[in-house]
């Protein structure tokens, strides 16, 4: 395979591999209702913060998971968990006197709202040279009011909606959505019938060459295949769809185009049975089987030339998220 076959393969299977993560802040004291959609498998942090730090065990948060009848999971399951909240809490007296009336202000708060208010006035004096001794004790009582170890895994093909509670008060609804496209991309390869056709030059016994043809091409050639697909008919109870694939491929030749029926198992893998156009080797033109060359013999690779026919291919790829 030459350095532009390389290339082209990695452009072909390098687009498909990916991670994501996201971090996502939640203000308690405002309430907030927000939709959001995903492409792939991925990790959010969901960070609640102006939370009131003595009322730390009453805030929780809500699961809703809606499995993708189209992944195969019909079912509709609930998830409640409360979540621990930072630790420490603010209040306790410091002894650094310039900081007391504000952490005095922080440590009274009993709603989200004033300890957003109190929250303001600390992040504006951290910089002040005023409290430059107390800056540690702030910024831990700011800790206080935050709950940062909120880590959900999101699977492609399922709706999540995460309700942020306090004593049974709805405080903010986030909804994820998986954002299922009509059309799917694998990547992977592509088994195709050979129609090689090579020759060469034995010996007539009377001092000349003819021209034969070969009688050991491979049965098959492969090549790294991306498809694209259209899903055109679901299975019903079953993980299964049919859809149309064309697909772009590379072997170790030629590249390749193809085009034909898939079946699709969850989204993630599929096969093809397709018509496969790439580059096979011909007689070339200016000769022709049984020709006689003459005397000197001629190499098997002069003979023959790529020239793009038509063939059948068995395609297996894969999603990756």
């Amino acid at each position: 395979m030459n350095s532009k076959h390389i290339f082209f393969c990695l452009i072909v299977v390098l687009p498909f591999i990916s991670l994501a993560n996201e971090d996502v802040i939640v203000d308690t004291s405002e309430y907030e209702e927000k939709t959001l959609k995903f492409n792939k498998d991925m990790t959010i942090n969901i960070e609640l913060h102006n939370i009131v730090p003595n009322d730390k065990d009453k805030y929780n948060i809500v699961r809703t998971i809606v499995e993708s009848e189209r992944a195969g999971f019909p079912a509709i399951t609930s998830v409640k968990g409360t979540k621990s909240m930072s630790d420490g809490q603010a209040g306790q007296k410091s002894k650094c006197h310039p900081y007391d009336t504000l952490q005095s202000q922080l440590s009274s708060a009993v709603t989200e709202s004033d300890i957003k208010k109190a929250v303001g006035l600390i992040e504006g004096k951290l910089g002040d040279p005023t409290f430059s001794n107390c800056v540690n004790k702030m910024k831990k009582d700011l800790l206080s009011t935050q709950s940062k170890d909120n880590s959900y895994i999101l699977n492609f093909g399922s709706d999540y909606t995460f309700t942020i509670k306090k004593e049974g008060k709805v405080l903010s609804v986030y909804e994820y959505k998986s954002d299922i496209q009509d059309w799917y991309v694998h990547a992977g390869f592509t088994f195709i019938a050979s129609k090689d056709d090579r020759y060469f030059t034995p010996e007539s016994g009377s001092d000349s060459y003819i021209i034969q043809k070969q009688g050991s091409e491979p049965d098959w050639n492969y090549a790294a295949t991306a498809l694209f697909s259209y899903p055109v008919y679901d299975i019903k109870n079953s993980n299964f769809e049919i859809a149309i694939s064309a697909g772009l491929g590379v072997s170790q030749e030629s590249i390749l185009v193809l085009a034909g029926p898939s079946l699709v198992f969850a989204d993630n893998f599929i096969l093809n049975l397709g018509v496969v156009m790439t580059q096979f080797d011909v007689l070339k033109g200016v000769y022709k089987e049984g020709q006689d060359v003459g005397e000197n013999a001629i190499d098997s690779s002069a003979l023959t030339e790529e020239q793009f026919k038509a063939s059948w291919g068995i395609t297996f790829a894969y999603k990756f998220q």
